[in-house]
């Protein structure tokens, strides 16, 4: 366990990791309609390379999680953050005047999946809960996410300017699009470089605990999938993103249903996905450590956020109510970080073995993360065919 003001230098080193790791991935979270330009693709075609995307993932998440178990947190974060930092330079620079195509985002992101989950996710939120001790692990997932939400906004702030610049410079939105995120995207590259730098000088490894003193062993998997409380973890975890993938469509619903213009979507999705994680992820993790229970926070969260979509649904829409629209989907937003961010902090109150984090989180992740098959191209069948 990092001790004093290295436990939050090792924390905001995570942050930024887990940042830099996906903002190639959730691209579509920020510049959905650029995205789907640039892929010259329909949106169901873009929910398949999502769902390509989520099925790898799934596949990498067991395998991943017990290398986080038995290797290097640190030594599988700065080889991720390089890989990740050549891809994102790689699909910035393909060939055909730097469109994208639908042809290389299959193995795009299929490479992201390995970049982005495989042991990268499971050794992350094991460096999480190394951080601290069992009773503040809300705080510690909390200071965490917020972390993730100060860096998500600032490289996502820096990479609007240059999407801006490129969108205002030509007449043919369709190629200034392409521009745009071409120069979006390799931004993200160097960011990752950047995160590397900062893991290499400020995250510390943790130190071995008497917990950790006998490694996972690979046959003892048996023993993770009759555990009740890991089941308990990836319904839980399955519901959570669920509402998170979901939420993803939020951006070409303010340009197609609100109107509102490409530019200040964009705008408006980077405080949605990064600025409102920042400031939530704190209060959060707070509340959760005061209440000693994580798994009450996110089942209120969720109550709340299904009766929050049940009006935003059946409310007529039309231009005098397109701010309460926003509003509403700005609380939304608020619900699903608060329930998102902390939803590992319940491994510590369900007294599952630290040894044995990757692996589990491997395992919860196969279920927890399943919604990306599914969801992606439902909705975006329904996107072309009903509009």
């Amino acid at each position: 366990m990092a001790i004093g003001y290295r436990k939050y230098l090792s924390l905001l080193a995570l942050g930024m990791t887990s940042s830099a790791s996906i903002t190639l991935a959730f691209i579509k979270y920020t510049y959905y309609d650029a995205w789907v330009t640039g892929m010259q693709c329909t949106n169901e075609e873009a929910g398949w390379i999502m769902a390509v995307y989520g099925l790898s993932g799934s596949l990498s998440y067991v395998p991943g999680g017990w290398l986080a178990d038995r290797f290097s947190i640190k030594k599988i974060l700065l080889i991720t953050l390089v890989a990740s930092a050549a891809m994102n330079f790689i699909c910035a620079a393909w060939p055909s005047a730097r469109i994208f195509g639908i042809h290389i985002g299959y193995p795009i992101w299929f490479g992201q999946a390995m970049v982005s989950g495989f042991a990268l996710w499971a050794a992350m939120l094991k460096g999480v809960r190394l951080c601290g001790q069992p009773e503040e692990q809300g705080k510690m997932y909390g200071i965490y996410g917020a972390a993730e939400g100060l860096f998500t906004a600032t490289i996502l702030f820096i990479a609007w300017i240059f999407f801006s610049r490129a969108l205002g410079a030509t007449d043919d939105q369709a190629a200034g699009q392409i521009a745009g995120l071409s120069t979006v995207v390799n931004s993200y590259g160097v960011f990752s470089l950047l995160t590397a730098v900062v893991v290499l000088f400020c995250y510390d490894d943790p130190k071995r605990t008497d917990d950790d003193e006998e490694p996972f062993r690979i046959r003892e998997l048996g023993s993770i999938i009759k555990n009740p409380a890991i089941w308990y973890v990836a319904v839980m975890v399955f519901c959570t993103y669920g509402l998170y993938t979901s939420y993803s469509y939020f951006a070409p619903w303010m340009t197609e249903v609100l109107g509102i213009p490409e530019e200040e979507s964009v705008f408006l999705s980077i405080f949605r996905t990064a600025i409102i994680a920042l400031i939530v992820g704190p209060l959060a993790g707070a509340l959760a450590d005061k209440v000693k229970s994580s798994s009450k926070v996110i089942l209120v969260g969720h109550i709340l956020a299904v009766a929050l979509l049940v009006v935003l649904t059946t409310m007529p829409l039309d231009d005098s109510r397109k701010s309460m629209c926003v509003f509403l989907m700005y609380a939304l937003t608020v619900l699903m970080y608060a329930t998102f961010l902390i939803m590992y902090s319940t491994f510590t109150e369900l007294n599952i073995p630290a040894r044995i984090t990757g692996t589990a989180i491997g395992f919860v992740s196969i279920l927890g993360y399943s919604p990306d098959v599914v969801v992606n191209p439902l909705f975006g069948y329904f996107m072309d065919t009903y509009g």
